[in-house]
């Protein structure tokens, strides 16, 4: 399962999106149970992992490759 929070400049931290997660070969595949928008509830996103470290790795969104995100453990 994964949880995401926004911490937005001069406001509380807030608990945005949370689901379920796989890998499928390359592929983070994100599928959504919880959106404080209520939105993403029931979509799948997938993206491509580019760099796997044990503390954090960098992917891109599936469809659309050109913008990278990296993501990082929080423990």
């Amino acid at each position: 399962s994964f949880s995401s929070t926004a911490h937005p400049v001069g406001a509380p931290p807030a608990h945005v999106l949370s689901g379920a997660w796989r890998a499928e070969g390359n592929q983070l595949v994100m599928k959504f149970t919880w959106d404080a928008m209520q939105e993403m509830v029931g979509q799948e996103l997938r993206f491509v992992i580019s760099d796997l470290q044990s503390e954090r790795f960098v992917s891109a969104n599936a469809q659309n490759q050109k913008q990278k995100l990296v993501w990082t453990r929080v423990k």
